[in-house]
C-alpha cells in the first residue's frame, strides 16, 4: 500500500510496501509524490502477479478449479451445493483464475473479497453479504483439495478475513401464528389443487425443528412409527452425518401415517412428494410456493420463512428446557454446538431466580451496613449533645440538619 508523508523538511515521501517488497522515493510537491506512488504500485503489482502466474511448475487457481470440479469430492457434495460453487467460481476465476494456488496468500483473498463487497448487483445495489461468504467458501473449497492433493500447504481463506458483518434474522412465530398457519393449511388440503403434502410437512416442521428441505426428502423406508423416530442417513441433508428425529406429536404421527398411505398409493419413494412436470415421476416435495400461498392465507409477515418454524423450534428449547448446548444439537441435527451460539441469549431468563437470590443477598448486607452507621451515628451525636438519645434515634436517625442548636 502506497504512504504519502510531509518530512520536516518541508519534502514530500512516498512509501510502498506490498507483502516483503518496499520501495521509497521522495519529492519536493506531493502531486509528484502521489503520480509516482501510482504508477510504481501498478508495476509492482503487475510484477508480482506475473511472477506467480509463471512460477516454476505450480499450478493455477484456475487448473486446479477445475480439476476439483471433476472430483469425487465435488461431486459427494449436494446438488445444491454443486450449483452454488458453479456460480461462485465465474467471479472467483477472472480475479483468481489465473495466480499460481501455492502462491496465494492471505492477501490476494482479501483483496478480492474487498471487491466483491464493492460490486453492484441487480438494480444497482450492493452485494447480499451472503453472497461474498458464499464465494469465500467456494474459495475454501478448492484449496482444501489443494493442499489434499500437495499443490498448496495452506488454505488463505480459512485466515482471519474482514467478512460482512452478518445479521442473523430474529422473527418469532407465536403460538397463535402457528395455530393460523395450521388452520390455513388444513383449509386448503380440502382444496384438489393443492398437495396433500402440505399440512403433514408442515406439522412434522414445526414439531421437530427439521431443516425444511430435508423434511421434504425423508424417504419411506426411513420412517418407523412404532418406534416414533425417522432414521436418516448420512445422505441427501445438510449436516452429512447420519440421525435419528423423534416424533413426540400424536397429531403429527397421525398425519405421516396417512401420506405414508398416500405416498405407497402413489408408488413415491418419498413421504412428501410433488410430480416432475415432464415425466409425472414422484420427486422431493417442492414447498416453496406452496409455504409463501400459506403464510399469506395465515396472515404473516413475509419475513417468515419456511426454515423460520426451525428457528422457533430451538428457541422453544432454549427458553423452555435446561437441556444442554450439546442435548439440543443432537435433536436439531446440528454436527457442531457453534452453530447454536445465536441463541445462547435466549437461556438468559433462567437466570433469573439467581439473579434475585444475589439481589437480596446484597440488600440484606446493605440494611446492616445502615443499621451499624446508624448506630454510630447516634453514638457520634450523644458524645456532640452530652446529652441521651431517644432510643428510636438508633434505628431511624433523624437528618442532623434539622436538629437544635
Amino acid at each position: 500500500m502506497a504512504t504519502i508523508r510531509r518530512l520536516p523538511s518541508g519534502s514530500y515521501q512516498a512509501q510502498i510496501r506490498r507483502g516483503k517488497h518496499y520501495v521509497s522515493r521522495t519529492f519536493a510537491a506531493e502531486g509528484e509524490a502521489r503520480q509516482w506512488a501510482q504508477d510504481e504500485e501498478g508495476r509492482l503489482v503487475k510484477t508480482l502477479i506475473d511472477a506467480r502466474v509463471t512460477r516454476g511448475k505450480e499450478r493455477s487457481f484456475a487448473d486446479v478449479a477445475a480439476e476439483y470440479f471433476q472430483s469425487p469430492r465435488y461431486e459427494d457434495k449436494a446438488e445444491a451445493t454443486r450449483r452454488r460453487e458453479a456460480v461462485c467460481a465465474k467471479s472467483v476465476l477472472t480475479v483468481l483464475g489465473r495466480l499460481a494456488v501455492a502462491a496465494i496468500e492471505t492477501a490476494d483473498v482479501q483483496e478480492y473479497i474487498d471487491k466483491r463487497r464493492r460490486d453492484k448487483g441487480v438494480g444497482g445495489r450492493k452485494l447480499a453479504g451472503d453472497t461474498v461468504r458464499l464465494d469465500r467458501a467456494f474459495i475454501s473449497s478448492v484449496f482444501r483439495f489443494a493442499m489434499a492433493k500437495g499443490y498448496a500447504r495452506s488454505n488463505p481463506a480459512r485466515s482471519s478475513l474482514d467478512m460482512p458483518a452478518r445479521h442473523e434474522p430474529e422473527e418469532r412465530v407465536s403460538i397463535v401464528q402457528r395455530v393460523h398457519l395450521e388452520t390455513a393449511a388444513r383449509a386448503l388440503r380440502d382444496d384438489e389443487r393443492t398437495n396433500t403434502a402440505m399440512l403433514p410437512w408442515l406439522v412434522l416442521c414445526m414439531t421437530t425443528g427439521m431443516r425444511p428441505g430435508e423434511a421434504a426428502k425423508i424417504r419411506t423406508s426411513w420412517v418407523n412409527l412404532d418406534k416414533r423416530e425417522i432414521r436418516i442417513p448420512a445422505v441427501e441433508h445438510k449436516p452429512r452425518h447420519a440421525r435419528i428425529v423423534l416424533l413426540t406429536d400424536d397429531r403429527c404421527i397421525d398425519l405421516l401415517a396417512g401420506q405414508m398411505v398416500q405416498a405407497e398409493a402413489a408408488g413415491s419413494e418419498y413421504v412428501f412428494f410433488s410430480r416432475a412436470r415432464k415425466t409425472g415421476d414422484p420427486v422431493p416435495y417442492r414447498y416453496s410456493h406452496a409455504f409463501a400461498l400459506l403464510r399469506k392465507r395465515a396472515g404473516l409477515p413475509s419475513a417468515v420463512k419456511p426454515h423460520t418454524m426451525r428457528h422457533e423450534w430451538i428457541s422453544t428449547l432454549y427458553e423452555g428446557t435446561q437441556l444442554s448446548d450439546g442435548q439440543i444439537a443432537a435433536l436439531a441435527g446440528d454436527k457442531s454446538i457453534l452453530s447454536l451460539d445465536r441463541y445462547r441469549h435466549l437461556r438468559v431468563n433462567s437466570l433469573r431466580s439467581s439473579v434475585d437470590e444475589l439481589t437480596a443477598i446484597v440488600l440484606k448486607e446493605r440494611q446492616a451496613q445502615l443499621r451499624l452507621d446508624a448506630k454510630k451515628l447516634g453514638k457520634d451525636v450523644k458524645k456532640l449533645l452530652g446529652r441521651s438519645l431517644p432510643p428510636e434515634w438508633l434505628e431511624n436517625p433523624p437528618d442532623p440538619t434539622t436538629l437544635d442548636d
